[in-house]
Formats: C-alpha cells, structure tokens, sequence
C-alpha cells in the first residue's frame, strides 16, 4: 500500500477480523500482503474508525524476552557489593549470570553511589 493514503474502512475492519484471529502484528500484514506492519499497528492501537483497541500479546510473546527474576537480581547486586574488587567475570562465573548482566549491576551501584554524595 501506498504511503500517506489512508486505508479505507473496509481493509481497517479486515485488518481488525485478522488480528482477532491472531493477534501478531507481523503476521497479520505478512497474510494480508497488501498492508505494513505499521498500518496493522496503528490499526491494532485504535486509529480506525471505530476506536476499537487490540492487545497485540502474541507479538510480545513471540519475541521471548525474560525479565530477570528479582531473586537472582538481588544475588548479583548483593555479590557486587561483597566482593567490588572481583572482576565482572570472575561475579557472573561464580553467580552463574552473563558478565553484561553483572556489568549493569556495577553501574546501577555505581550511580546509586554518586547520587548519595
């Protein structure tokens, strides 16, 4: 579809019946094929004619993200704290976490600290 023409509301309530069938914004404009995934967004998000919203969950559950469990979060920052003279590796061998994730908890300290002083 052609850029800044608005879409007509018979493919607004096409997009909507798609997306109530499976709400994964990619995939719905993949099978329509003649839309974006912005369009299917913004439809998605309430931009149509009538208002209507749609929870686009299928997507966030597609990408697999895992927030980090607070538990293991207050480990690493806890260990951060016991040992500052232990390199970033030598925390996330022994916790059992990538050094980035260990790497974040020194900055997140090392600002906590700053805005202390």
């Amino acid at each position: 579809m052609p850029r800044h023409i608005p879409i007509t509301p018979e493919k607004g309530q096409e997009i909507l019946a798609a997306l109530t069938r499976d709400s994964h914004a990619s995939r719905v404009a993949r099978t329509l094929g003649d839309v974006s995934y912005a369009t299917v967004w913004r439809v998605a998000n309430g931009k149509n004619a009538d208002g209507k919203t749609i929870d686009l969950e299928a997507g966030r559950a597609a990408k697999g993200y895992k927030r980090f469990p607070p538990e293991l979060w207050a480990k690493v920052e806890t260990e951060v704290a016991a040992h500052p003279e232990a390199t970033q590796e030598e925390l996330a061998g022994k916790i059992g976490v990538s050094r980035s994730t260990v790497g974040r908890a020194v900055r997140a300290r090392r600002g906590g600290l700053a805005a202390t002083r």
